[in-house]
């Protein structure tokens, strides 16, 4: 990987009881990585397998956006489906971490703006789901190359049911 166009990426995690099916616990590390966009990327992906582990949680935030159709949000679990959904609300204070990081560390005045941070869904922004099995395993699930947030096939959402259970 060459040193060519650094920026700033981020790994989020959720993890996932893969009993109750619910998101109990959110995750966020950024790093400036340099490569073109594929080398970048493949890192991306390849910290997530790992990187959660060492990386600052969180809990899933108790006042998300709420209307009446929405009953699994607020103080009730929150779904898989709706971390997709209402991204920014989820993930809101991992971000607000992240970027205090690069304030103390000093990056934050040389990077610019929190519009630094590659936005939810961008390919510099990775959300991966780590399912917590009742023996205490961890698994994460990366999404394959090319696949963005919400973009498994049917084929790969049953692999996954399959695994679970």
């Amino acid at each position: 990987m060459n040193d060519n166009n650094p920026e700033l990426c981020v790994n989020l995690w959720y993890y996932l009881d893969a009993e109750t099916l619910n998101v109990f616990l959110l995750a966020g590390r950024v790093y400036c990585l340099g490569g073109t966009l594929e080398e970048k990327q493949r890192l991306l992906r390849a910290l997530a397998e790992t990187d959660f582990r060492v990386a600052p949680t969180f809990a899933v935030p108790t006042t998300l956006l709420r209307n009446e159709s929405d009953a699994c949000l607020g103080t009730k679990p929150l779904l898989p489906e709706f971390v997709d959904l209402y991204h920014s609300e989820v993930f809101h204070p991992v971000w607000e971490h992240l970027w205090a990081e690069l304030a103390h560390l000093g990056l934050a005045e040389e990077m610019g703006d929190k519009e630094k941070l590659p936005p939810p869904g961008s390919p510099l922004c990775l959300t991966t789901c780590v399912v917590e099995y009742e023996d205490g395993r961890l698994e994460p699930l990366v999404m394959p190359m090319g696949k963005r947030d919400g973009q498994w096939s049917q084929s790969e959402m049953d692999d996954w049911t399959f695994s679970m259970g």
